[in-house]
């Protein structure tokens, strides 16, 4: 299991993801702290999203996933969609993507 920012990032970096329309753009994200239950600089302590020791149910004694804290269905759900969207629309908030509202549907491709 890997932390949902990192998830993104690096899917978009396997798929060589470029925006189609002004290739030499930044990629602009919107704040997916309630998408994906994480973002950069908005953890609730200094030390992460999660407690280091969680322990999901059903997981053997000593057995622990901190990352699995934050991996509540909605949050799955938010993010499966948000990948989808990707695909199909690249960078944009069509269809409950990533991107900032304003960028037009289909701007990038994968």
């Amino acid at each position: 299991l890997r932390e949902p920012l990192l998830k993104l990032i690096h899917f978009m970096r396997a798929m060589h993801y470029t925006d189609k329309d002004a290739p030499a753009r930044e990629i602009a994200v919107r704040d997916l702290l309630d998408d994906i239950g994480q973002w950069p600089y908005h953890s609730p302590t200094v030390f992460n999203f999660y407690h280091f020791d969680y322990q999901p149910r059903r997981f053997d004694d000593g057995l622990v996933a901190p990352e699995f804290e934050i991996f509540t269905t909605p949050i799955v759900v938010s993010f499966l969609n948000g990948m989808m969207s990707l695909i199909d629309n690249g960078m944009t908030s069509c269809n409950n993507g990533f991107g900032h509202d304003g960028f037009p549907c289909r701007q990038g491709s994968l």
